[in-house]
């Protein structure tokens, strides 16, 4: 698709004054590594094949610009702070470009590696504490949060549980939960409102 577009300014304002309008927004979202420059390494291809690519619809439920809307360096510049906030792209970038000469918003983002497996363990003085579990910041392609820790140190035991979603029932609405079960009590967090971006 990338081989149709050619790359534009927004142009100047028509007539009247008023900035063009998106008619389009395109999502190039890519997987971790480049197909064709990591194509003879096995472990690219596999971490390509394990990792669940970013959807577009969390991509563009994350802009802060819409098709039909005039053109806004400032709203799309402030969107792509908001991708890079999500923590789980390598790379952004918003441009755009001309298509059937029509204005078009191309969003183009590269996918982190995302799931980090939390291993731990120390000895001293006949005491070992040691952790495992795993941290995953990009549950199955959601941009959604998920930390399940085990920690066992020789005064406690501690279960973390954490799951949080950059867009629990709106746009920017956040959801955070926290949960620690120790051997010696129970703490729980939890935490909804929009970011100050």
């Amino acid at each position: 698709m990338a081989t149709l577009l050619a790359a534009a300014t927004p142009g100047h304002a028509d007539a009247q004054g008023a900035p063009p309008a998106i008619d389009t927004v395109i999502i190039v979202n890519r997987n971790i590594f480049d197909q064709q420059e990591y194509a003879s390494s096995f472990l690219a291809r596999l971490a390509n094949r394990l990792h669940v690519r970013t959807h577009a619809g969390i991509i563009r439920r994350t802009l802060l610009i819409n098709p039909g809307e005039p053109y806004d360096s400032a709203r799309i510049a402030e969107s792509e702070r908001a991708l890079r906030n999500l923590h789980v792209f390598s790379r952004v970038r918003i441009d755009t470009t001309r298509l059937d000469g029509r204005l078009a918003l191309r969003v183009a983002t590269t996918d982190g590696w995302s799931t980090k497996p939390q291993l731990g363990y120390t000895s001293a003085g006949g005491d070992v504490s040691w952790l495992a579990g795993v941290v995953e910041d990009n549950l199955l392609g959601t941009a959604t949060s998920l930390i399940a820790v085990y920690n066992h140190t020789p005064d406690r035991n501690i279960l973390n549980l954490g799951y949080a979603s950059p867009h629990f029932f709106s746009r920017r609405a956040q959801l955070q939960l926290l949960y620690h079960d120790k051997s010696d009590g129970t703490q729980g967090t939890w935490f909804v409102g929009v970011p100050t971006v």
